[in-house]
């Protein structure tokens, strides 16, 4: 019997294959692990994932855990993080070594110079409320509102790819501006 998450992950991994463009919801912590999980393994160069927090109930799991540390292991895959701390955590006191995801990739030294995670300075994050993830360049997941959980997908067929562009462009600005914490 296919659990309500399995069934939802077998949509994320149909959607990912067939690129179609079509547009598909993610409302609970369920549904975005599962589309991490399948992300991770679907991902052929680059996963950038852009967080308010990197929330434990999510990428602490066991199996977001696992298929990143399938993805970085390897050598051809990268995957860049920025959290936005500084909207909760001014100070900036947190220790990210100790979150559980990064635990997981940096205890295998081989996957460290492949992850890149930093925190966006709280003058940038302030500018907008969303938050996202792209995958390699056609695939993306939006939050359009960090303080709400759901997100809309979509995986682009090859010549729509470029619509993941303007994303792309916002993330490696934030990043040229992150502070590394790891």
């Amino acid at each position: 019997m296919l659990t309500k998450q399995t069934e939802y992950r077998d949509v994320i991994h149909a959607a990912i294959k067939q690129r179609t463009g079509s547009i598909l919801l993610a409302s609970t912590t369920d549904h975005i692990s599962s589309l991490l999980c399948e992300v991770f393994v679907a991902a052929n160069l680059r996963i950038r994932i852009l967080t308010e927090r990197l929330p434990p109930e999510i990428f602490a799991r066991a199996s977001v855990c696992d298929a990143a540390q399938f993805y970085l292991a390897d050598p051809q895959h990268h995957l860049d993080v920025l959290v936005e701390a500084d909207l909760w955590d001014p100070g900036r006191n947190f220790l990210w070594k100790a979150h559980p995801f990064f635990q997981r990739l940096i205890s295998d030294r081989s996957m460290c110079s492949r992850l890149t995670a930093g925190v966006v300075p709280g003058k940038y994050s302030s500018r907008f409320q969303y938050n996202f993830i792209v995958i390699d360049d056609y695939g993306y997941a939006l939050q359009q509102d960090r303080s709400r959980l759901a997100m809309s997908i979509a995986f682009l067929p090859k010549q729509e790819a470029t619509s993941t562009e303007r994303l792309i462009k916002i993330f490696s600005e934030l990043q040229s501006m992150a502070i590394p914490i790891i």
